[in-house]
């Protein structure tokens, strides 16, 4: 899909008689704002920019929404292209430290049996219709949640850092899957 007929798309189609319909045309057209900038940045107009997009509008490698463009970043390049890997990690990275004050390492030291919680996490989620790897309640519709991490000081610090990556992405099993991948990197770092 092309990012902006995704959300032109939206925008010429919804009629904005609910809540939701409002909300979802005030966030196509904001969008729709932010491709167009992205594109002049580009000396493309934004027929020309194409931007290949998932079915709902994000773009690139990081899945980032137009609106998050704003703190993509290239790494040689001063127009970022998130469909490449390296564009892509300086641009989620640079997310992260703005939006969730992710500005320290994680000490896999204080999270030594990652494979273990994962495992004991999808068993869970599993089980409970209604689970979060980090939440009680939703901060904006008020759902209260089954929080895995909550009443378990063990996992106190993987919680605050499942925190941070939730920013980027609110899916628990994004976040467990990304913890995950984290340390068996860290892992394969450090073989002695």
């Amino acid at each position: 899909h092309d990012a902006f007929l995704v959300f032109n798309t939206m925008v010429v189609r919804t009629k904005g008689e609910t809540p939701r319909e409002e909300w979802l045309l005030k966030m196509g057209k904001s969008n729709m704002a932010s491709i167009i900038k992205y594109c002049y940045k580009k000396n493309l107009i934004p027929e020309q920019c194409n931007l290949p997009s998932s079915y709902a509008g994000a773009v690139g490698i990081p899945q980032f929404m137009p609106d998050s463009f704003i703190y993509a970043r290239g790494y040689k390049n001063e127009v970022p292209d998130l469909t490449k890997m390296e564009d892509a990690i300086v641009s989620i990275a640079h997310f992260l430290h703005a939006k969730a004050s992710f500005d320290t390492l994680i000490d896999w030291t204080q999270i030594p049996h990652m494979p273990e919680i994962e495992s004991a996490w999808y068993e869970y989620e599993f089980v409970h219709e209604n689970a979060s790897f980090v939440y009680e309640k939703s901060e904006k519709q008020g759902t209260t949640f089954m929080c895995f991490t909550c009443y378990d000081k063990e996992l106190a610090y993987l919680r605050e850092y499942a925190k941070k990556i939730q920013r980027y992405n609110n899916s628990s099993n994004y976040v467990v899957g990304i913890l995950r991948l984290a340390y068996d990197a860290n892992k394969l770092l450090h073989v002695d």
